[in-house]
């Protein structure tokens, strides 16, 4: 789950470093970024990274990509995660009657 929100969260915050240092390590995502996305921005580039991861990236890009994202964003999706697993917690409590 904490990958997935951090990749999410690449794709709809990057930046040009990110790009450029994405690109330089993955040949693939190179190709794919020049080809697909790089004439996108917003919402269309969101949604295009998602359709490529799904049918584009091969598996060295996605561990690539994955890794990258956690390093970027993984303290504060960890964060975020056990703030909304307590908060979860905290409910079903409440709801359950403790």
């Amino acid at each position: 789950m904490l990958a997935i929100e951090c990749v999410n969260s690449l794709f709809w915050n990057y930046s040009r470093d990110d790009i450029q240092h994405l690109k330089a390590q993955h040949r693939d995502f190179a190709h794919v970024w020049d080809t697909y996305i790089d004439h996108l921005s917003g919402q269309d580039a969101f949604n295009m990274l998602w359709e490529c991861w799904m049918v584009k990236f091969n598996l060295e890009t996605k561990n690539g990509l994955i890794g990258y994202a956690l390093e970027r964003y993984g303290a504060e999706k960890q964060d975020s995660l056990e703030s909304a697993y307590q908060l979860r917690n905290f409910w079903k409590r409440f709801e359950d009657g403790d």
